[in-house]
């Protein structure tokens, strides 16, 4: 009696997971995964070459303050 409850249970997922295929969720190639990653690096690099010039004008605005300061 078990075993006729388990088949009608695992009926239709053995027929769903024999429908499905591979082309619904394709990967990527790695031409576009590189692509992705080489975008993310340029934004980065950006990102950190701004963070320096906004450093270096805090830094100089500082110096300009204690200068005045005194």
């Amino acid at each position: 009696m078990m075993k006729h409850y388990q088949s009608v249970l695992f009926l239709p997922l053995f027929l769903i997971a024999a429908c499905t295929s591979e082309k619904e969720n394709p990967t990527p190639e790695p031409s576009v995964i590189e692509n992705a990653m080489q975008d993310q690096k340029r934004a980065l690099e950006k990102a950190k070459q701004v963070d320096q010039m906004v450093q270096d004008r805090f830094e100089k605005q500082r110096q300009m303050i204690d200068k005045n300061s005194q």
